[in-house]
């Protein structure tokens, strides 16, 4: 055990250096060339090998909703650098099938996000060129290129996991009261309006659940809420129903359920 801490340790330096690379790549120019993504994932390589003996704060286990089959594990964790956070994406051959890192500014519902997903070459790029605008960028497989959109933006955008600072910053909301956000889509380099709602958790009297849903009728007939249930007393998330983020090898993202737990260490 006390090998282990040790290269958990040794493994947080080189986290911290992989945040230090993110932090300023993330000042690069707005346009995602193909030369700034080989850099990105050629310094992001270290640090996955790093993570075989990284300590993760939270572990998310992803199932298929409509089947309970396994998809991936979602292994979360703290980096060095303030507001940083990372995610590996596991398959049930602990092999990695993507990686996501986010810096979180002034704003929790803003973070910035670069996402590798190695089953198609899916890149997903959003970053802040000042208060008003992000620039996104996407690419759908490895055989397309890169599409970049400059997008205007307000208070009331909501990108990635800041989707849970949403969450945070309504905890007090009633069941009555509904919240009206534009939700990012960055495989379409624009954002689409949302409606945030406390819901009943009838199954689970010690949680606090929250939906979300399209504010417009017509794509709520294709767009599935989104669920997410909290521990009521920690304010932990529990659970996550919906969309996942994670395209499969055929590029389609998938239903997915996603519980989550916290792991603790002992080093005695």
């Amino acid at each position: 055990m006390r090998e282990r801490f040790l290269q958990y340790r040794h493994n947080q330096i080189l986290g911290l250096c992989s945040v230090v690379t993110y932090l300023v790549l993330s000042f690069c120019p707005a346009v995602l060339s193909a030369q700034d993504l080989n850099t990105t994932l050629l310094l992001e390589k270290e640090w996955l090998a790093a993570a075989e003996y990284e300590l993760p704060y939270l572990i998310g286990n992803a199932r298929d909703r409509k089947t309970g089959q396994h998809l991936y594990t979602e292994y979360h964790y703290s980096r060095g650098a303030a507001g940083s956070h990372s995610v590996v994406y596991r398959d049930d051959q602990s092999k990695i099938i993507a990686f996501k890192k986010l810096r979180y500014g002034e704003l929790a519902t803003r973070p910035a996000v670069f996402q590798y997903n190695y089953l198609v070459g899916e890149v997903v790029s959003v970053k802040r060129l000042n208060d008003n605008q992000l620039s996104i960028t996407y690419r759908e497989t490895v055989n397309e290129g890169e599409r970049t959109q400059a997008l205007s933006v307000d208070d009331s955008i909501v990108v990635d996991a800041g989707f849970d600072g949403l969450v945070r910053n309504n905890w007090s909301m009633s069941v009555e009261d509904d919240i009206d956000f534009q939700f990012l889509v960055p495989s379409r380099l624009s954002s689409y309006s949302f409606r945030l709602a406390s819901v009943s958790c009838a199954e689970n009297r010690e949680a606090r659940c929250f939906e979300a849903a399209p504010s417009s009728w017509l794509l709520r007939r294709f767009v599935a809420p989104i669920r997410v249930d909290y521990d009521a007393e920690s304010q932990r998330l529990m659970k996550f129903s919906g969309l996942g983020n994670i395209a499969n090898a055929s590029g389609d993202y998938m239903s997915v359920d996603i519980d989550y737990k916290y792991p603790s260490y002992n080093f005695d």
